[in-house]
């Protein structure tokens, strides 16, 4: 018997050590591969907002999502330039409201209520738009606190007049570093989903005149 608990033991210290290893390689080496330049870009912009070197450590996390579009470029910009209508369409969002003047521009202010999902749960940010190109691009920045944080979209208007619809947030803090391996996966397809119904929202909307 008391070889068998032995045994039993040595097995599960062995699980232990090999399971712990594995979520240590995970924070380590797990990272969004971008799949296009546009998302290169913006991660390396959104990076350098935060005051970090063009590639991320093992402290930071990347999500972004993308799509090629036919719909015009004023539609789409319509659609997304409605915060208060961003639940909507967007995975991750429960509210969206101005704080103040509600225009787009730098330094005006936006509350969001977000489900990030676990260990989260729904969370409620203030954010301040840090650079606006109105129908390009739009980001806003927080370079304070455990966990820093950029979120950009583009809108970029490609040769064949498709439109490239990009959505790119990067996270960086220890907090978000270990929790790599829980919340990357599940964050990116809140974000291909935004994306998504982003753009369904977008063809469905009637331009305004």
């Amino acid at each position: 018997m008391e070889q068998q608990m032995q045994a039993f033991y040595g097995m599960l210290v062995f699980l232990t050590l090999t399971l712990t290893g594995g979520y240590i390689a995970a924070i380590v080496f797990l990272n969004f591969k971008p799949r296009k330049s546009t998302e290169t870009q913006l991660a390396r912009r959104a990076l350098r907002s935060l005051g970090m070197k063009d590639q991320p450590d093992w402290k930071t996390v990347i999500i972004s999502a993308t799509s090629d579009v036919e719909i015009p470029l004023e539609q789409l910009w319509e659609t997304w330039s409605n915060l208060e209508q961003w639940p909507s369409w967007s995975a991750l969002h429960t509210s969206a409201k101005w704080a103040g003047e509600p225009e787009w521009q730098v330094g005006a202010c936006f509350e969001q209520g977000m489900k990030l999902g676990f260990p989260f749960g729904n969370i409620r940010s203030k954010e301040t738009v840090a650079q606006y190109y109105p129908e390009r691009e739009v980001g806003w920045c927080k370079n304070h606190g455990p966990v820093k944080s950029c979120h950009i979209w583009s809108f970029n208007l490609l040769p064949n007049r498709r439109v490239r619809v990009t959505s790119t947030e990067v996270l960086h803090g220890t907090m978000i570093g270990v929790l790599k391996p829980v919340i990357l996966l599940q964050w990116q397809r809140k974000f291909e989903k935004s994306v998504t119904s982003l753009i369904k929202h977008a063809e469905n909307r009637v331009p305004q005149a």
